[in-house]
């Protein structure tokens, strides 16, 4: 078997794609290069070295494939393929691997109504964004439904008699009543598209063109409506800077690189308009910029929602025409691929790469805490001779009162930081003992038994580097239980005693007693707090549910699906209390008798707790 140095002074002078493997034979990283020789060797030179990433997977390299292309586009088409497939751990990652929120127009219902998806689904509706703030994402939503009055509610459209607060706020025309009718509201879903899409100025001009002729049948009302909404879309439109660099659909694409650290930056102009700017962060082992700009594109545009006719880039790449054609073929439009040296769009790019350099700055700093965070976790799989660093941490509770409402909770940490959206709750089922390892195996059998390939759920497909149990020797106990029976031992195990605060490792006759200042112990104090956290809190929202519900059921005529039904319309015992007999009888479709005694019993009920 040849040696890494023999296959290294043995490479071809050809296009190609290779793979770092190491000791194990995992795949660490897949480039790709048009001379492979070259770009290759170029990894192991010595002025390379200064890039720390590069160091560490120059460390791990143990073995090297590479597969011979006809074409630099073929080889950037097999580079695709197999990073889809193997995900190599090196390879361009956009921070946190990040699902940016989009909106969503659920265009196959009979009303369009508009809500919030992480995800484009191939289900025939229309996505527009994504939005790198969501807060700049729910404002958009917010000027659409002043604008438009599109419902954002996802309720089926049988005949209502009721409207709900946005109908009277003039943010919903209210086609759950019939008030307004398919074909108008279908005029509206139009406008609303072209508003996403960056459309405000030939939208102007046909609303203008409406409310002039609204004026003229003397359709005054419907004028007044109609000029408000266009008063609304100047205001929008002023905020959008005027990029004045043409009417096609426009991409600018910029990055700045230090230490490994990158910032792509891209502005999107449409119909002449600067709509948005996506910034995004990611490490990368290349120390060429061109090179870092290439995969970024390469990664970016093959889940982009709206692709530009032009994309303009800062400088030449090496593999411009393959890049270009391999763009084409992934997003199945044309794209044309240009680097202008004057003029608007040279300007245009100026200030891209300014604002690439501030971001860039920013997100050093924010890397010096990460590296501190790092080092914590170093130390951590130092200390307890884990396989690999903890990157993901999963912390696991169980709260009770007497063996009632028992739940259990599971919260993740992501280098060092609790990264909330991963966060479950568990509903303990076992109700025949309030036993502690009962429950906690309940937990773990149930969480760990979705630890598969097929597993949909984000959080629960993803393998923990450490389990956190909160808990002594007994806790641990049933973690090695769980994962033995499931044929997960390979997942290292803690558990972290409150009284004492001993860590407890499996195989490990004596528990660690760290410092109290000991940065790991904070850490791992940290998630297990605020696993508790999580599963109390759980706890607390069961047992006032349950509280209100058997309040209600106490009230003569009411059992469990009325209370269910009265908390469902009402909210809370306060607005029963308020409500009108005539909407509890309605609600509950019982007699005059039942509904005066249900807002008899719930008077009494609110008085006595306030």
């Amino acid at each position: 078997m040849m040696s890494l140095e023999e296959k290294l002074a043995c490479l071809p002078e050809k296009p190609g794609v290779y793979l770092f493997k190491d000791s194990e034979g995992s795949i660490l990283y897949v480039g790709k290069a048009r001379v492979l020789r070259n770009r290759v060797q170029s990894y192991f030179q010595k002025e390379t070295s200064s890039n720390p990433r590069l160091q560490f997977l120059i460390s791990k390299i143990r073995d090297l494939e590479y597969i011979l292309c006809d074409s630099e586009t073929e080889a950037l088409l097999l580079e695709y393929n197999l990073i889809k497939e193997h995900h190599p751990p090196f390879n361009v990652r956009l921070r946190d691997d990040k699902r940016y929120p989009m909106i969503k127009l659920v265009v196959k219902d009979p009303f369009p109504y508009l809500t919030i998806a992480r995800k484009k689904e191939e289900d025939g509706n229309r996505y527009f964004g994504p939005y790198v703030s969501s807060h700049a994402m729910r404002q958009t939503l917010k000027t659409l439904r002043k604008i438009f009055q599109i419902r954002s509610c996802t309720m089926k459209i049988t005949g209502h008699d009721r409207v709900c607060l946005y109908y009277h706020l003039k943010e919903c025309s209210a086609p759950c009543i019939s008030a307004i009718s398919q074909e108008a509201y279908q005029k509206k879903v139009e406008g609303v598209a072209e508003f996403l899409e960056g459309k405000t100025k030939p939208l102007i001009q046909k609303l203008t063109q409406e409310m002039e002729d609204a004026a003229e049948n003397l359709e005054f009302e419907r004028a007044a409506i109609l000029r408000n909404q266009i008063q609304a879309l100047q205001q929008v439109a002023e905020k959008q800077k005027e990029a004045n660099v043409g009417n096609e659909n426009e991409d600018y694409a910029a990055i700045g690189s230090e230490g490994g650290l990158c910032v792509a930056e891209i502005f999107h102009v449409r119909k002449g308009n600067l709509v948005k700017k996506e910034q995004f962060v990611f490490e990368s082992v290349e120390t060429d910029l061109k090179e870092n700009l290439s995969a970024f594109l390469r990664k970016y545009y093959r889940e982009a929602l709206l692709v530009p006719q032009t994309l303009y880039l800062p400088f030449e790449l090496e593999d411009m025409e393959a890049l270009q054609a391999f763009l084409s073929e992934q997003t199945r439009t044309s794209i044309h691929l240009e680097a202008p040296k004057r003029g608007e769009k040279r300007r245009m790019l100026d200030l891209l790469e300014k604002n690439a350099r501030h971001d860039l700055d920013t997100a050093l700093l924010k890397e010096e805490r990460i590296r501190g965070r790092m080092a914590v976790l170093e130390n951590l799989q130092k200390r307890f001779k884990l396989p690999r660093l903890p990157f993901r941490i999963e912390g696991y509770d169980i709260s009770t009162l007497f063996g009632k409402e028992s739940v259990g909770s599971m919260v993740v940490f992501h280098g060092g930081k609790p990264e909330k959206k991963h966060y479950r709750k568990f509903l303990i089922e076992c109700k025949t003992t309030p036993d502690d390892f009962a429950m906690m195996e309940e937990m773990l059998t149930r969480r760990f038994e979705r630890l598969t390939p097929e597993e949909e759920d984000e959080s629960f497909a993803s393998t923990p580097d450490l389990v956190l149990i909160d808990g002594g020797l007994g806790q641990l106990s049933v973690g090695i239980k769980v994962l033995e029976k499931l044929g997960k031992t390979h997942i290292p195990l803690l558990s972290l005693a409150k009284k004492e605060e001993e860590l407890y490792q499996p195989g490990v006759s004596q528990p660690f007693k760290l410092s109290r200042t000991d940065p790991g112990l904070k850490l791992l104090q940290y998630v297990r707090d605020e696993a508790h956290r999580f599963a109390v809190n759980y706890h607390k929202t069961l047992r006032d549910k349950r509280m209100k519900h058997s309040t209600l059921e106490s009230i003569p005529g009411v059992g469990e699906k009325r209370a269910q039904k009265l908390l469902q319309a009402f909210g809370s015992l306060d607005q029963i209390k308020v409500a009108d007999p005539d909407e509890i009888e309605k609600c509950l479709h019982c007699s005059r008798k039942i509904a005066e005694a249900i807002l008899h019993f719930a008077e009494g009920f609110t008085t006595s707790v306030s």
